[in-house]
This record gives structure tokens, C-alpha cells and sequence, in this order.
């Protein structure tokens, strides 16, 4: 890549020893305030004012492993509303990490089947169900009112895990009206700022998991299973 000034240089993230010095950070620099007044205005990209929100380099996938290892632990049973590619890779993702999967199939953009999701929730008498997954991104309108009903109604204490990689936009997010857990979403899709991050947001309830949580352990893709 050529600029205006005559060195030639190689566009590489974070590659700071390769920029002409006037481009380089200050050292010590006073970023922190500034980083954490970000961190709080995209508590409206989630249109949350209680949730604690975070970055990760790498997407939605690295911020979802980030979730999935801070919240549940190997073994630990979620319930998957498989309808469209996100919530696909989001299965296969936690059967890698060593969880297992419950998934309800739906053709791929059919909305939640809220009925089929409460009568799960309400079998599930010992609450073995740690987690539910729901994907907006590409998919039909979603009652998210009425998975969360469905999860009030059977007095489930489950995580509610929604990704809406498209937010905002036709799959924003709402995590104090909906009391979701964890939200993902992504920058570049909707945000106005460079692509690649992974946005995600975290209840109280979802931090309050993290004592209880065990480090996940890696498995090969040849390992991981999804019902």
C-alpha cells in the first residue's frame, strides 16, 4: 500500500513497529478512561444499562468461546433453537468445548418454535438445561418475549444466550427488556467502526456463574457431537 508519504508500507493490525514513528501511540498514554467511556456507550448497541460489555478481537465466535468458558462447564446441557448458519457453528463450537447439545432443528430461517421450547424447559424438572441459545441474525421475526416467557413460566433458572450478528438493525438486541444472559454481535455489521470485534454483553446472573464455571478442555472436532 502506498500512501502520501514515499515509504511504501504494509498494512498489518497492531504492526506498530512498522508505521513511520508520527503514526505510532504515545507511550504511556492516557487510554484507559477513554477505553472504559467506549465499553459503556456500547451498552446501547446491546440497549442495556446493566450489563457488563466487552471486546474480543476475532468476531462473534471468540467472544461466544469467551462466554461459553466464563459461564458453563464441560458436561453442562444447552439447548440449541438450530435454525440458520449462527446457531449451527454456535452447536458445533460447544460440543468442541465439551458440552452437550440439545438441539431443536427448524428449516433454516423459521422463527423459535416458542410452544416446543417451553414443553423442553418444562420437562426438564431437575433444571439440567444450563443454558438456551437463540440466533436472530438471518432468521424470521422472533418472540424473544416469548422465550423468555417460556423460560419465567417453568421457573427455569437457565442462561438465555442470544447472538445477533447483524445488530443493530432487523436482529437488535434487547438484553434488559428480554433478560438475556449474554448477547453477541459483531462490529462493521451494524456498528459504525472497523469490522472484527466481537461485541458481548454479560448479566449479572451470567458473571455470577463464573466461580461455579470449569475451564473448558479442547476437543477435536472428531470428538464433538450434536443431538
Amino acid at each position: 500500500m502506498r500512501t502520501g508519504h514515499t515509504q511504501a508500507l504494509f498494512a498489518v493490525p497492531a504492526a506498530a513497529r512498522h508505521m513511520p514513528p508520527a503514526w505510532k501511540p504515545r507511550q504511556g498514554a492516557p487510554t484507559g478512561g477513554f477505553a472504559a467511556s467506549i465499553l459503556d456507550d456500547l451498552q446501547g448497541v446491546l440497549n442495556t444499562r446493566t450489563a457488563d460489555v466487552m471486546l474480543f478481537p476475532g468476531g462473534a465466535a471468540s467472544a461466544w468461546e469467551a462466554a461459553v468458558a466464563a459461564t458453563l462447564s464441560p458436561g453442562d446441557r444447552v439447548l440449541v433453537v438450530r435454525s440458520g448458519q449462527a446457531a449451527t457453528d454456535w452447536a458445533r463450537m460447544a460440543a468442541r468445548m465439551g458440552l452437550e447439545v440439545e438441539a431443536i432443528d427448524r428449516p433454516w430461517g423459521a422463527p423459535v418454535p416458542v410452544a416446543e421450547m417451553s414443553r423442553r424447559l418444562g420437562a426438564d424438572r431437575f433444571g439440567t438445561i444450563k443454558a438456551v441459545f437463540v440466533a436472530l441474525a438471518g432468521a424470521a421475526p422472533c418472540d424473544m418475549a416469548g422465550v423468555r416467557r417460556a423460560l419465567d413460566t417453568a421457573f427455569h433458572d437457565a442462561l438465555l444466550f442470544v447472538e445477533g450478528s447483524a445488530a443493530p438493525g432487523p436482529a437488535e438486541i434487547h438484553m434488559d427488556a428480554w433478560c438475556v444472559d449474554a448477547g453477541v454481535t459483531v462490529t462493521g455489521a451494524g456498528p459504525a467502526c472497523a469490522a472484527g470485534l466481537g461485541v458481548l454483553g454479560l448479566s449479572a446472573q451470567a458473571l455470577a456463574a463464573k466461580p461455579a464455571a470449569v475451564r473448558p478442555v479442547a476437543v477435536g472436532p472428531a470428538a464433538a457431537s450434536v443431538e
